[in-house]
């Protein structure tokens, strides 16, 4: 039987390579500008559901209270770029909802959001000489504790999903929120913007 890993995998390929291609920030041409749009839209689809995520029941050693606050980095650096409080709470939202309610919903979308952490890893050091520290937090991630903090949530989705049944009910939870996530860029983002030929795997990785 494959991994709970393996299977999350293969279930949402198709649809995490549709959301590359969708994302500017993930040419490598992408600039502060391009940083800006990407971090507005982060921030309206992520901002629908952070909170009631990781206040859902997690084991202590998923330590989901330092997972929360995700939203806060991303208004941290948009701050650094000079937009007010008033147009952070503002800006467009997403409509996505997500189901709660059961272990393999709530791992299948922390699957998107903790992988948005490991290719976070890879943006910081492509905009490392475009953007001073204090304006990439979001990228920054968990820091030097995001492999640790992405080999907990491996091994906690590996002993709470032991069936196949609940790891493809987790699976479709997390091609649900990838779906969400490329609808959102592709509504929002400028067309000015709009990728070709991106590089594979840069902002959300496994």
């Amino acid at each position: 039987m494959p991994s709970a890993l393996a299977t999350l995998r293969a279930a949402t390929a198709d649809v995490h390579d549709r959301l590359e291609a969708t994302l500017a920030i993930a040419r490598p041409d992408a600039d502060a500008s391009v940083y800006v749009e990407y971090l507005c839209n982060m921030l309206g689809w992520l901002d629908m559901f952070e909170n009631s995520l990781w206040a859902s029941e997690w084991p202590a050693d998923m330590t989901p209270e330092l997972r929360d606050g995700k939203c806060g980095w991303i208004r941290n650096d948009l701050r650094h770029f000079g937009m007010s409080d008033a147009a952070i709470n503002t800006l467009p939202h997403s409509a996505f909802h997500p189901d709660l309610t059961s272990c393999e919903a709530r791992l299948g979308l922390a699957y998107v959001v903790e992988g948005a952490q490991l290719g976070g890893q890879v943006l910081a050091k492509r905009f490392v000489d475009k953007l001073p520290p204090e304006r990439m937090r979001w990228l920054q991630g968990y820091g030097s504790e995001t492999s640790k903090r992405w080999k907990a949530f491996v091994e906690y989705a590996e002993e709470a999903l032991p069936t196949d049944r609940q790891r493809e009910s987790a699976a479709d939870a997390a091609r649900l929120a990838f779906l969400s996530l490329a609808d959102f860029f592709e509504q929002r983002q400028n067309p000015r913007h709009q990728p070709h030929a991106p590089e594979p795997a840069t902002t959300f990785q496994e």
